[in-house]
């Protein structure tokens, strides 16, 4: 489960520099 939320934020913290 933590592992999922961890790779969630990294994903949204990804698409934030992104954009």
């Amino acid at each position: 489960m933590y592992l999922l939320f961890s790779h969630l934020i990294a994903i949204i913290l990804y698409y934030y520099i992104a954009t």
